[in-house]
């Protein structure tokens, strides 16, 4: 039997409106597509403590974690395998322009103008084009 996973993440932006995105540097139903940072929450944490760990960890940055955005499921049946990940993410800030560090799990991070997300927007995993969605960043494509 397979474990439901409970994804927590944010949608970090910046003082100049950018949006966060970055990709893994391992196989996984998320590799090499551009996501928003976040992670599996851990017993015995919070919620907004996840969505802050997972920003830190695979950007460097200290994010502020502001309120819910979206809640989804994601259920992915391949053969005999099955992925079940509930999604809770948030809307995140940082004040300063702290370098992007990316973290062991990521190998690229990037600041994306909400303009731009067009011109990617078919390189953005289908579930993090859900959460931009969300949250009012959607393309039109």
């Amino acid at each position: 039997m397979t474990a439901v996973k409970i994804g927590v993440g944010g949608l970090v932006r910046n003082q100049q409106g950018q949006l966060l995105l970055v990709k893994h540097n391992y196989r996984s139903y998320w590799w090499d597509t551009w996501i928003l940072p976040g992670g599996m929450l851990e017993p015995g944490e919070s919620l907004k403590e996840c969505a802050r760990r997972e920003i830190k960890e695979e950007t460097g940055l200290d994010a502020e974690i502001g309120d819910h955005l979206i809640t989804f499921e994601r259920i992915v049946r391949d053969g005999e395998s099955l992925l079940h990940v509930i999604y809770i993410d948030y809307w995140a800030e940082v004040s300063a322009d702290a370098p992007l560090q990316p973290g062991d799990d990521v190998g690229e991070a990037v600041w994306v103008d909400p303009g731009g997300l067009r011109d990617i927007w078919y390189e953005i995993h289908v579930d993090a084009r859900t959460i931009l969605e969300a949250a009012g960043y959607s393309t039109g494509v």
